[in-house]
């Protein structure tokens, strides 16, 4: 018999913990709409923001790389001084982007560069669009394995010259 009630009020408390909760969740799910409301629109605000600054950016080209162990000096001794002057470079160093440009925005860029398959990416504004090709296997294959340069560097112009379709 003890063992019934104490399950009976067990349930009891479940239920009522239940109620309490479900009833927190009503009381402020008036507050809640208006703040995911408000949430979207500012996000499509900034989407928008976003999709006008990439128009001032039409036809620049980016390379972008992290501070994986070693990346940063290999990249600034071996790759720059290759590639093309009007190159624009970004620096992943952590989560926090540096760059002549708006970081807010850059950010965004990168969060959208599909497929994410690794750094360094390259990255191209056409048409009001981010472009990108991720160089990630060449990048290592040049860093880890000494091959030359050349075949790189040839990598990163020919998409820059010639990238047609987004996140390639």
């Amino acid at each position: 018999m003890k063992t019934l009630l104490e399950k009976v009020g067990l349930t009891v408390s479940i239920s009522i913990v239940f109620l309490v909760l479900f009833g927190l969740f009503i009381a402020l799910l008036p507050l809640f709409i208006p703040l995911f409301i408000i949430s979207t629109i500012n996000s499509k605000i900034e989407y928008k923001n976003y999709k006008r600054y990439l128009i001032t950016l039409e036809g620049t080209n980016f390379f972008c790389y992290n501070n994986r162990k070693g990346n940063e000096e290999f990249f600034k001794s071996t790759l720059q001084p290759h590639l093309p002057k009007d190159v624009k470079i970004v620096f992943l160093n952590g989560r926090s982007v540096e760059s002549d440009y708006t970081k807010k925005y850059i950010s965004m860029a990168l969060y959208n560069v599909k497929p994410k398959t690794g750094f360094p990416y390259l990255m191209k504004v056409s048409d009001g669009e981010i472009k990108s090709l991720s160089l990630n296997q060449s990048f290592y294959n040049v860093k880890n394995n000494g091959k030359d340069v050349s075949p790189f560097i040839q990598q990163v112009e020919s998409f820059f010259e010639n990238s047609a379709t987004p996140n390639q």
